[in-house]
């Protein structure tokens, strides 16, 4: 006996981006996520002890999103110097384990716990 072929059609009711923010993602959720990375990284971002200014690249940081991804910005002048390591001893006298490339070590030592609160932050926004 031969089957019948059977053609299924179906089309979204709702724009892509509908249905991504409905799942719990878009700007407001990498805004979030960013701010989850901003808080975990900040133990590791070198304290310059030499500014007298009064702003560290410790405090001059914040967290931006689009609807495609979130950014962690630090907003100071040797902060990419910094991140590399070039010319800049890290004082761990304010962060104890702060070091260059700090996003890395903070996603190795912090994974687990960064995934979880990623998790939480997606499974409240869901709808």
């Amino acid at each position: 006996m031969a089957k019948s072929k059977e053609k299924i059609e179906f089309h979204w009711n709702y724009p892509r981006s509908v249905i991504i923010e409905r799942k719990g993602f878009g700007k407001a959720y990498n805004k979030e996520v960013a701010e989850v990375f901003k808080r975990h990284m900040d133990k590791y971002v070198p304290w310059d002890s030499t500014n007298t200014t009064g702003f560290h690249l410790a405090t001059m940081v914040y967290a931006t999103s689009t609807k495609d991804h979130g950014t962690v910005v630090y907003n100071m002048k040797y902060a990419n110097a910094q991140y590399r390591g070039e010319g800049y001893k890290h004082d761990t006298s304010y962060h104890k384990r702060a070091t260059s490339y700090w996003d890395k070590v903070c996603w190795t030592n912090e994974k687990k716990q960064i995934l979880s609160e990623i998790d939480k932050i997606r499974k409240r926004r869901s709808k």
